[in-house]
């Protein structure tokens, strides 16, 4: 399969081989995810459990990143 690859990098014009950054990488989908977010905090509700799970990801965050530093991961 490697070899197969190989050979359509060969025979691909250059150009067609550059990089080209997709939707997510520039931003467009992350723009509309903080608009969301933005919406959604306006509700007191959602505000709760939102700072509830913030600091409960902020653990996890803190544990993986310990783990990280131990080369446990």
């Amino acid at each position: 399969m490697l070899h197969v690859l190989e050979q359509k990098s060969r025979k691909t014009p250059r150009r067609a081989l550059a990089y080209r950054p997709s939707a997510n990488e520039r931003g467009d989908d992350i723009t509309k995810l903080k608009e969301l977010k933005a919406r959604l905090m306006e509700d007191s509700e959602f505000q709760e459990e939102y700072a509830r799970v913030d600091e409960e990801y902020a653990l996890i965050e803190e544990l993986v990143r310990a783990r990280a530093a131990a080369k446990l991961t």
